[in-house]
């Protein structure tokens, strides 16, 4: 007993010098994430360890996570984090916590590295139809870091079809056909919301929305008469007046009018305008989910 109250502080210095010294020589040196053979080629030598072989090669990834340094070349170790990831997601697709690391670190790195998140979030809803968390993931992909917003609108659409889904995918839906552009889709999905709400103040608002969503379909519609008659769509929505239109409506604090030759757009202001415009012309109703 009293050989291992001497030996035990003894020990425990001996374990704290040596993990000490293993953090001195990791931070020492640069890490590099190596690519993990494909998937098919990994199923074959692991056989029913497959899932052991996925939880390893995420271990090691999720290591050298911890210990990249915060001012280093994410995109130099980005294609080898999108291949484990993407090989770990093939070899045990129900494995869990692949998809939230993919969406916590590969999507801000660059356009490349996000588009792979969304083929590993591909296969996280092909393993987890249900999951609405994963559909979120991928529709905040396709809107933040790709920049296709009718792509993230057809991810929630298809969300708010199915029979448990909460009414908030059905109006991110409509937001972002609008910001995409597809007007008509937009209208169409705030009109069953509308239809379908009873709170008469959701109502309301999206009445407004409605409203403002058909002003900029005829917006639209007035362009493509200039456009039949001038030979050019309009760079700018202001020379449509006064012989196209009387005025240009007023779209916010609900939307911010993006025009593109082509194309007429809505998206949600930040917040930062909506405060600037409510400071300088007074509040308006809420904006509803906000």
């Amino acid at each position: 007993m009293k050989k291992f109250l001497i030996a035990a502080p003894v020990l425990a210095v001996l374990y704290a010098g040596i993990f000490l010294r293993q953090e001195w020589l990791f931070a020492g040196h640069e890490q590099v994430l190596h690519f993990v053979p494909a998937a098919r080629f990994l199923r074959v030598c692991s056989g029913y360890f497959r899932q052991l072989t996925a939880e390893a090669i995420f271990v090691k990834s999720a290591v050298f996570l911890g210990g990249a340094k915060p001012s280093g070349d994410r995109e130099a170790y980005a294609p080898a984090l999108a291949n484990n990831y993407r090989q770990i997601t093939l070899l045990y697709p129900e494995f869990r916590d692949p998809y939230h690391f993919t969406q916590g670190y590969l999507p801000f790195i660059n356009q490349d590295a996000a588009r792979a998140a969304d083929g590993i979030l591909a296969t996280g809803l092909e393993a987890y139809p249900g999951s609405y968390e994963f559909r979120l993931f991928r529709g905040f992909n396709y809107l933040n870091n790709l920049n296709e917003p009718l792509k993230a609108a057809e991810v929630f659409h298809e969300a708010s079809l199915r029979p448990d889904s909460p009414p908030i995918f059905t109006y991110l839906a409509a937001l972002f056909f609008a910001d995409g552009g597809d007007l008509q889709a937009a209208l169409t999905t705030l009109q069953m919301l509308n239809q379908a709400e009873i709170s008469r103040e959701v109502k309301d608002r999206y009445e407004h929305e409605i409203a403002l969503v058909g002003k900029a379909i005829n917006l639209f519609q007035a362009a493509k008469r200039y456009q039949a008659t001038h030979g050019e769509f309009p760079d700018i929505p202001e020379r449509l007046m006064p012989d196209y239109i009387a005025e240009l409506p007023d779209f916010m604090p609900y939307f911010e009018l993006v025009w593109q030759p082509q194309r007429v757009r809505l998206k949600r202001p930040d917040p930062a305008t909506v405060a600037r415009y409510k400071e300088r012309y007074g509040a308006k109703d809420g904006i509803p989910f906000q």
